[in-house]
């Protein structure tokens, strides 16, 4: 109240409520900021919401905290200033110690150093200068961490704040995950420590990403430590994809074992992180497409467009054999003289498409932007909906522009031409069911007439001596939300997830009872350290339980399903590398087969009215759109048009860049 307070200036009392009251704003802010990126989120499963939907949540609330974490320095920092300056400035009044630096009150003496934990009494004002924030100028230790815990917390901000800018994570994504990885715990220690409740605000969000993300990852890394050969990579092909800007680019198309869980819960659009120790400690995300007509593996295609990724590639080139090794490209190298890099792939992860809700169904993609869509299209060709039904799908019309012709011939020969080949003739089903209309559409924008090399293919699966132990097939994690749809099988998960959320919130309820002095630094990570090894244990005990009662079924799939002929592993052949044309494209002229239609196109990009024009007329349309930026944008600019005309239309996007 500022009235009872005759001893303060109103203004200035007035400026320490505004300024801890955006304090409590970005409290708030960071109470939820981890909701939407924490791994396996049940929340955001629940909402349905894309990882680029939750992502855009996260960017907010960070922004928002970071902006009232400013405002609450700046004013802070401006009535302190004031302050030191009216003191300075005018001689009449008491001054404490002349001349010494406003900044010495970020500096807390070395005595507060040595007592941190027990120095509360007030000190000499001399040993504090005029950075003291109290107005007798009486200061302790306190009041000096305060403004020191309070500047490094919103230097970490700061650096978080650039290091996320769309730039610098585009090109520059190791400086932006090591900035996040090492800023954000500095910045949790300094909030702590620069307030006694700030703990209590920001338990939902840590609670809730500890619960989700400890127990997969501490699964994945004991999986690791049982399996150091990492996945069982059955077959690489690298398809050559050159641009004028990288003349040496390519399309990695990496096939790998799965388990029979991983095949039962696999879905369309489910995506993994794959992690090679000796490139990269950071998981890399990809988007995983089924194997048509195998249930024993599963595919990555991924384009040679970072460091990762090229140096991947590279890995995996036979011109990187032993030297020592005479190696003829025309046959198989020596299974000797080769050893593919150690692969570890966790997942899934993300939502499954929601293409069934939607009776006419549009997908564009550009380039690499096919993969989230192939097993869609596959799953799409062969599924039926009964006469007069609702809520089905009818049709799914697919627009793809590519300019890379090794690229088209791959995703040909491996999916269209199963989809063409597995329906001809299919007229449907039974006499009451009818299947869902598909249309392929590649639209070629390279040059008309080029080299188009044979892909380069790594075959693991048929070699010349025996399976490595150590690798074994993609299991799924056990924690991960929505795969299982059993009740019993998760049990476990929620068992966790409710012991760390209960017992974690216990222990801030009693610490909250027996909140420490304001002034007592140590007390206030307390809570914190036990929240840690609280959620460590919790996770553990988890991990350990699987571990023990599903080894034969999540660590021995070996033995349910035989996944490789002859139990082999580890060499490669390498075709010819020699180029064929490849235009006219002879081989992949338009045609129909059953319920499925394909069309090859070359020359010109589609318009965006062309690409949604079967939209027109549909009850519940759907456009899933994967590719760079422009076509996103044009697309949904042409949708959002069409809606302004009564054609309402949900839009799903993802967004890359090369």
């Amino acid at each position: 109240d500022i009235a009872a307070s005759p001893n303060r200036q109103p203004r200035r009392l007035l400026l320490v409520h505004l300024a801890n009251d955006l304090g409590i704003l970005a409290l708030l802010s960071f109470s939820h900021l981890l909701l939407p990126v924490s791994p396996h989120s049940p929340l955001v499963r629940l909402l349905r919401w894309s990882p680029v939907e939750a992502a855009v949540l996260h960017k907010w609330a960070g922004r928002l905290a970071i902006a009232a974490t400013g405002g609450h320095g700046a004013l802070h920092l401006a009535g302190a200033w004031r302050r030191w300056i009216d003191r300075a400035w005018h001689p009449e009044k008491e001054r404490h110690v002349g001349g010494a630096s406003f900044w010495r009150g970020y500096l807390p003496p070395s005595s507060c150093w040595k007592h941190a934990a027990a120095d509360r009494a007030s000190l000499d004002p001399s040993r504090f200068g005029h950075g003291c924030p109290r107005e007798d100028g009486r200061c302790v230790c306190y009041d000096l961490f305060v403004n020191l815990t309070g500047l490094l917390g919103l230097l970490a901000l700061v650096v978080l704040l650039v290091s996320s800018v769309e730039y610098v994570r585009r090109r520059r994504y190791r400086f932006f995950y090591v900035m996040h990885i090492s800023m954000a715990p500095l910045f949790l220690l300094m909030a702590t420590l620069h307030y006694n409740r700030t703990i209590l605000y920001l338990s939902p969000s840590l609670l809730y990403y500890a619960a989700t993300a400890l127990p997969t990852r501490l699964q994945s890394r004991g999986r690791r430590r049982r399996r150091p050969r990492g996945a069982r990579i059955l077959s690489v092909a690298a398809i050559p994809c050159p641009t004028p800007r990288r003349p040496d680019g390519a399309v990695l198309d990496v096939v790998f074992a799965a388990s029979p869980r991983a095949a039962e819960e696999y879905r369309p659009g489910h995506h993994c992180t794959v992690r090679v120790l000796s490139l990269s400690l950071k998981s890399h995300p990809f988007t995983v497409a089924a194997v048509p007509g195998r249930d024993d593996r599963l595919r990555i295609l991924m384009k040679t467009a970072g460091p990762f990724t090229t140096e991947l590639a590279r890995r995996f080139d036979a011109a990187d054999v032993d030297d020592d090794v005479d190696v003829d490209v025309e046959s198989p190298v020596p299974p000797s003289a080769f050893s593919p890099p150690t692969m570890h792939i966790d997942g899934f992860r993300g939502l499954s498409h929601r293409w069934h809700r939607h009776d006419v169904v549009v997908l564009a993609a550009g380039g690499i932007g096919i993969t989230p869509f192939l097993s869609l299209l596959v799953d799409a060709a062969s599924d039926r909906r009964r006469a007069g039904s609702s809520g089905r799908t009818e049709a799914v019309e697919l627009h793809w522009t590519c300019r890379d012709a090794g690229l088209i011939r791959h995703v040909y020969e491996h999916y269209v031409s199963y989809i063409l080949r597995e329906h001809a003739g299919d007229g449907g089903g039974a006499k009451d069911e009818f299947p869902v209309r598909v249309t392929v559409t590649i639209h070629h924008t390279g040059p008309a007439h080029v080299v188009d090399p044979l892909p380069t293919v790594y075959d693991f699966e048929s070699s010349s001596f025996d399976i490595d132990d150590d690798t074994s097939p993609m299991m799924p994690s056990s924690f991960a939300v929505g795969a299982r749809t059993d009740i019993s099988r998760n049990i476990l998960h929620f068992v966790t997830y409710a012991s760390i959320f209960s017992l974690g919130l216990s222990s801030l309820w009693i610490f909250a009872a027996r909140m420490p002095s304001k002034d007592d630094m140590v007390g206030r990570i307390r809570p914190l350290i036990a929240l840690t090894f609280l959620s460590l244990g919790i996770s553990f005990l988890a991990v350990a339980r699987v571990a023990s009662v599903s080894r034969s079924d999540d660590e021995n799939d070996d033995d349910a399903r035989p996944l490789i002929s002859g139990d082999t592993y580890g060499s490669f052949a390498s075709p010819p590398t020699e180029g064929r044309p490849s235009p006219p494209f002879d081989a992949m002229a338009s045609r129909t087969a059953g319920n499925v239609t394909y069309r090859f196109r070359r020359g010109v990009r589609p318009h965006p009215r062309e690409v949604v024009s079967s939209l027109k007329g549909a009850r519940t349309p759907a456009l899933f759109v994967c590719g760079p930026k422009g076509l996103v944008t044009s697309l949904r600019e042409e949708v959002r048009g069409r809606e302004s005309e009564g054609d309402d239309c949900e839009i799903y996007e993802e967004v890359f860049e090369m």
